[in-house]
């Protein structure tokens, strides 16, 4: 089956538990957070650090602008639940 979509195959999959190269399970762990004004996507590090995997914006400039290039480390507190 393909799936022709404009969502993200993480969204779509989200439910779903990937294999890692040990061929164990893992949990897809990305978090959509705000920094700087912009909606990014990022992984967990350690100590509130975060790893910028994907910026979600319609704006070029956002784009061009290397404070949101993907594998940038960021620091981040995320609003309490």
């Amino acid at each position: 089956m393909i799936l022709h979509s404009i969502i993200p195959a993480e969204k779509v999959f989200e439910d779903y538990l990937w294999r890692d190269s040990n061929n164990s399970a893992k949990q897809n762990a990305n978090i959509e957070v705000y920094y700087l004004g912009q909606r990014v996507e990022v992984s967990p590090l350690t100590n509130g650090e975060y790893v910028i995997n994907r910026l979600i914006s319609t704006s070029p400039k956002a784009f061009l602008d290397p404070r949101f290039k993907p594998g940038t480390i960021i620091k981040a507190t995320l609003p309490k639940k």
